[in-house]
C-alpha cells in the first residue's frame, strides 16, 4: 500500500489480524462514465481502485472534471449514465454518507449562527463526531467559536469548515481546495491536520482525497510534500470537451 510512517503500518498490520479492519478498498469504480445532454463526456470508462492507506492529491488547472467525479458521484450528488462507483463495497447512498466526510468548496453554514452551535449541531448530527477534537482546532486556528457566521473572513469561514470536516472520524475524507483561500501562516498547520487525523484516529482509516486546483502545475515537489500517494487507474477524464 506505499506506507511511509512505521507506526502506522504497525496499527493496520494488528487490525487486520484481530479481524477489526478488511482490506475491502475504500473507493472503487467501474466503467464510469458520466455524460451531458450535450453528449459530451466528463468521464469516459474510468476504472479506478483506491485502496486504504492511500492520500490521493489531485492537482490541475481545470476544475470540471475534477468536481463531477471526485465529488458529486462519490456523494450521490449526481448518477453516472454507465459504471458504478463503489464506497467501502457499496452503493453511495444513506448509509456510506456515514462514513465519508465531504469538505465542498462552497460553505453551506447557516451564517447566522454561532461556531459553538454549529458543533453542537453536527455533534447531533454524526455520531462519528468528535466534540473536543473541533474545539481544539478552533482554538489552534485562533477563532472564537462565539462568533456568528456571517462575522467571519471567507479564509475563516473555510477553517470553520474544515475543522468540522476533520473532526468527524470518518473512513474517507474527500476535501475540496482545502487550503484554497486559507492564509499561508494556517496552510502547514491544516496539512498537518490533515495527516495526523487520518493516521492516528482508528486504524481503519483511510486518508483523503483532495483537489488543488493551480494556475500552473505545481511540480512533483508538491505531492511529496503532502505524503500524496499513487494508484493505478484506466479511462480518460475530459478536461476540454474535446477529449
Amino acid at each position: 500500500l506505499g506506507f511511509q510512517d512505521e507506526e502506522t503500518l504497525a496499527l493496520l498490520q494488528e487490525a487486520i489480524k484481530g479481524g477489526t479492519l478488511t482490506m475491502e478498498p475504500i473507493l472503487e469504480c467501474k466503467g464510469l462514465t458520466k455524460q451531458y445532454n450535450n453528449h459530451v463526456n466528463a468521464l469516459t470508462n474510468l476504472n479506478l481502485v483506491l485502496e486504504r492507506g492511500q492520500i490521493i492529491g489531485l492537482f490541475g488547472t481545470e476544475r470540471k472534471w475534477k468536481d463531477h467525479f471526485w465529488y458529486k458521484l462519490i456523494n450521490d450528488l449526481l448518477i453516472p449514465t454507465e459504471g458504478q462507483v463503489l464506497i467501502d463495497g457499496m452503493a453511495p447512498g444513506v448509509e456510506t454518507k456515514k462514513i465519508v466526510s465531504y469538505l465542498p468548496e462552497r460553505t453551506y453554514l447557516d451564517p447566522s449562527m454561532k461556531i459553538k452551535d454549529i458543533i453542537s449541531y453536527f455533534s447531533d448530527f454524526y455520531e462519528n463526531f468528535v466534540t473536543d477534537r473541533a474545539y481544539h482546532m478552533m482554538t489552534d486556528l485562533e477563532i472564537d467559536v462565539n462568533s456568528r457566521m456571517r462575522a467571519l473572513s471567507k479564509g475563516t469561514k473555510e477553517k470553520v469548515q474544515l475543522a468540522l470536516v476533520m473532526s468527524r472520524d470518518a473512513q474517507l475524507y474527500v476535501l475540496d481546495e482545502p487550503i484554497g483561500g486559507v492564509d499561508p501562516a494556517a496552510r502547514d498547520y491544516i496539512l498537518q491536520t490533515i495527516l495526523t487525523i487520518t493516521t492516528k484516529t482508528r486504524p481503519s482509516w483511510s486518508p483523503p482525497i483532495w483537489s488543488q486546483t493551480f494556475e500552473k502545475h505545481p511540480g512533483p515537489g508538491s505531492l511529496s510534500k503532502a505524503g500524496a500517494g499513487c494508484t493505478q487507474c484506466s479511462g480518460r477524464w475530459n478536461t476540454n470537451g474535446s477529449g
